[in-house]
């Protein structure tokens, strides 16, 4: 698992709209495929100062290994450079790369852990895992009312995934528990160096209120990925099962509309490469794919 230069700037825009607090859980330990310089320099653009001094040189994960001549921050560097009173915990399903929590996310997780993150991050565990909706609502169950889950997975075939994910997998489903709001973005590219090292072409998405689909095909998609970010509320559920739209029975749809027309519409789409983000509003009445610009990391 990694976390790509142009993902970085996802959280930063997060931590812009509302700083990363408290406990943070990393599914997996994560490859940082930044070294000290351009982190700074990422850092720098979104106006928070960093010392690369302060890096420490990821010499434990998989990917890191491969690749002994590159100095890539470990994901402590990158996690506590955006808030050094962050607490971090990772978890997975064995130690390999350094866990403290060893966990299959697709079984029930302990009570004890539930209700406990203030952030989580799945960095492309669904995407190679057999039971993607149990271990969705395990994150859920973990993480605290009003905390926040940012995911990327795959939504092409590019190397070894179990699946790969629409846009909708992740909106219905925390739209139908009652999240507090739901970004979705797909991220286009080209192949695994501009995967790992970018640029991204970077849209927002919501379903179109008619229902019809939106395909990815519409933009010209070699390969992508879905960044879907959400936020948990007081009364968030963790099991509603969400139902495809063409499968739903107008109770079902209205149900739906009026859960997402509750959707907070605080939280900005983010734009990139100095372009003007398009505002929510507009993409919910319009649906579909909105251009944000391209993310360079």
């Amino acid at each position: 698992m990694g976390v790509p230069g142009p993902l970085i700037e996802f959280f930063l825009q997060e931590h812009r709209y509302r700083p990363w607090s408290g406990r943070l859980l990393s599914l997996g330990r994560q490859t940082i495929l930044v070294e000290p310089p351009r982190l700074q320099q990422l850092f720098g653009r979104y106006g928070i100062g960093w010392d690369p001094q302060c890096a420490e040189v990821d010499r434990a994960t998989v990917a890191a290994k491969a690749a002994p001549r590159r100095k890539y921050v470990t994901d402590e560097t990158l996690f506590k450079a955006l808030n050094p009173g962050l607490r971090l915990d990772v978890m997975d399903v064995t130690d390999y790369e350094g866990a403290n929590l060893i966990w299959n996310i697709c079984k029930p997780v302990p009570e004890h852990l539930h209700g406990t993150y203030d952030v989580i991050f799945n960095g492309s565990v669904l995407d190679n895992i057999f039971d993607p909706a149990q271990a969705i609502r395990n994150m859920t169950r973990l993480l605290a009312p009003h905390g926040r889950v940012i995911h990327i997975e795959m939504a092409s075939n590019l190397a070894f995934e179990y699946l790969i994910y629409s846009t909708d997998w992740f909106f219905d489903y925390y739209i139908e528990n009652g999240f507090v709001d739901s970004r979705i973005y797909v991220c286009t590219f080209n192949n695994l160096d501009e995967l790992l090292n970018g640029p991204w072409q970077v849209y927002a998405y919501m379903p179109r209120p008619d229902g019809d689909a939106s395909s990815l095909r519409a933009l010209g998609l070699q390969h992508g990925v879905v960044v879907a970010i959400a936020e948990k509320g007081e009364a968030s559920s963790v099991d509603a099962i969400p139902v495809q739209w063409c499968y739903r029975d107008e109770a079902m749809k209205r149900r739906f509309n009026e859960r997402m027309a509750k959707l907070d519409e605080r939280r900005p789409v983010f734009g990139f490469g100095g372009q003007q983000p398009p505002d929510f509003s507009t993409i919910k009445r319009s649906g579909g794919f909105h251009s944000c610009g391209p993310a360079f990391g």
